[in-house]
């Protein structure tokens, strides 16, 4: 839920900069993932919530400023057993959250 979140706050800021075909694309698109795939929209709930303290103390214990998003994520990741397919090692290391980075992948077309 968050990534979508993310993805709809990203549309409506290209529309206030007038990008407004682009964020009709991206609109469309996203309303087509939706239909598609509304089984696997992971839910953010009172769980995930509560494991954001952990995730924060882990965070601030390595140093690294994390936002709140980035903990979203990883909490609803690791409440579902999921890895988080990332290339911000960086934060997500830092709160001990299992990731991988699909453009590092062998073979991946980055």
């Amino acid at each position: 839920m968050v990534a979508i979140g993310e993805i709809a706050a990203g549309i409506g800021k290209r529309e206030g900069a007038g990008a407004t075909r682009h964020a009709a694309e991206l609109a469309e698109w996203l309303s087509r993932v939706l239909a598609f795939y509304p089984e696997r929209i992971m839910p953010f709930g009172l769980q995930e919530a509560l494991r954001l303290r952990q995730l924060a103390r882990a965070a601030c214990n390595s140093g690294v400023e994390i936002g709140i998003a980035d903990m979203m994520v990883a909490s609803t990741a690791i409440s579902a057993g999921l890895v988080v397919a990332t290339r911000n090692e960086k934060h997500f290391a830092a709160m001990g959250v299992a990731r991988v980075d699909p453009f590092a992948w062998e073979g991946s077309a980055a």
